[in-house]
């Protein structure tokens, strides 16, 4: 059992080191480009470009349909239906993508008739819907612990395309421009993933199978409902802000929600990870499976308070930095939005908790009350105090949603006193010495 545990730990560090490296790399990178973008649009026109991503957000439950964590599920628990429920998700997807890209474009043409630009922007943003239904093969490589593949796919397109967007600085195009080449990118992540996936699974066992299709719908419904919801607080603030206050001021809270919400990458890669163990636990031993739980709670309550500490003191100077002075009321912002990150890994965890235990309704009824707080006290918050009002309502919808909701729930109760106790920093210093001699 040691050499077994010791060998999956070992695969566990190399899927997340390859997740790490791609994240790292191109989050880290991007966030420089973004920068630069930024610094080259101004406030306002990055601040426009930002409000057509939050609006085309609102309609991408269409697209994404919930389907990650179930995805995740069945392709630990049935590989050998692997090309069915591949092909049968992409083609849920594809479609979802079309009728983001439908109904994101006739809205904005109807709120915003008058604004060009802004149309140019949400149909090129939608259509990013549409190509990222191969993201389903992302999922299956997780699964799998063969990270490599994604992340030599998406670093590729990475790469390429943001040598054109500095290309298109130099020679001061247009923000659509900008819009366009994203699109690009993801078009030839996803195109680089199907090639990667050719050489794992035979093309012939990829295939649209109604009754997958049916099953997956049916799965997937209930957490559909709670990223609506998700949605809906996690993008409306800065669809409120452009329509209440400005695209300035938008592209300052942009600014500092990017830096703030870069950190998101780390549950999910830990989790992607970590998740095929805890997942065999859950069928094996209930014992082992709530002590693998605590441990990956205490793992992201460590992380995600230590990057709250550093950023929250030094936010000033590295919005400074970053973004120049022109972006200096996104400071503040930066200052409280990053402690939202805490509540958003325990939210990544307990989310997939919650599928593994087949309690998915209870995911909507937490989001639905995360949004029902974000959307109050963004409505109260930001006459009185602007772009801050926002960044408050938003760590008060992620602790309503993310761990204080729990309470109201007698099969999730044990998900908040499990988070209360990660937050026990001694424990998490503990667990990495022993995740790293004896594994998880």
């Amino acid at each position: 059992m040691e050499i077994a545990n010791k060998g999956e730990t070992r695969r566990i560090i190399a899927n997340s080191g390859w997740l790490f490296f791609d994240k790292i790399i191109r989050q880290g990178l991007n966030l420089l480009l973004t920068a630069y973008i930024a610094r080259y649009l101004g406030v306002a026109t990055f601040g426009e470009w930002n409000y057509a991503i939050a609006f085309v957000a609102l309609f991408s439950f269409l697209s994404t349909f919930g389907l990650y964590n179930i995805l995740l599920r069945d392709f630990v628990r049935s590989p050998e239906r692997a090309g069915e429920i591949i092909g049968s998700a992409i083609s849920i997807r594809f479609i979802g993508g079309c009728l983001t890209l439908l109904f994101s474009t006739i809205f904005i043409f109807v709120f915003k008739p008058n604004e060009s630009v802004l149309h140019l922007l949400v149909l090129f943003t939608a259509a990013n819907y549409i190509v990222q239904s191969t993201d389903v093969v992302d999922y299956y490589f997780q699964s799998k612990l063969k990270s490599n593949w994604i992340a030599l796919s998406r670093s590729i397109s990475f790469i390429a395309f943001g040598v054109t967007k500095l290309l298109l600085v130099y020679y001061k195009f247009d923000v659509t421009y900008f819009a366009t080449v994203q699109a690009a990118e993801f078009l030839v992540a996803g195109l680089l993933l199907l090639y990667f996936l050719s050489k794992t699974i035979p093309i012939n066992l990829i295939k649209f199978n109604r009754v997958v299709v049916t099953q997956l719908i049916l799965d997937a419904t209930p957490i559909l409902f709670a990223e609506i919801a998700i949605i809906i607080y996690m993008r409306t603030d800065q669809v409120m802000i452009g329509e209440m206050i400005g695209d300035s001021a938008l592209g300052n809270y942009s600014a500092a929600v990017k830096l703030s919400e870069i950190w998101y990458f780390i549950p999910g890669v830990i989790c992607s990870s970590l998740f095929p163990s805890i997942i065999k636990a859950h069928a094996e031993n209930p014992l082992l499976y709530k002590q693998k739980l605590q441990k990956l709670y205490e793992l992201l309550s460590g992380i995600s308070v230590s990057i709250a500490l550093v950023v929250s003191l030094t936010s000033y100077w590295i919005i400074l930095i970053l973004f120049g002075p022109e972006y200096s009321e996104a400071a503040s912002v930066l200052t409280i939005h990053v402690w939202a990150g805490v509540f958003v890994f325990w939210g990544f965890a307990s989310n997939q908790q919650l599928v593994i235990e087949h309690l998915t309704r209870l995911s909507l009824y937490r989001t639905i009350i995360g949004m029902v707080v974000n959307v109050i006290f963004n409505f109260l918050l930001i006459p009185l105090w602007g772009i801050k009002g926002s960044a408050v309502a938003t760590l008060l919808a992620q602790a309503s949603s993310a761990w204080l909701s729990s309470l109201f729930f007698i099969k999730s109760r044990p998900i908040f006193w499990m988070n209360l106790r990660s937050l026990n920093l001694f424990r998490f210093i503990t667990l990495a010495q022993g995740f790293l001699k004896k594994g998880f």
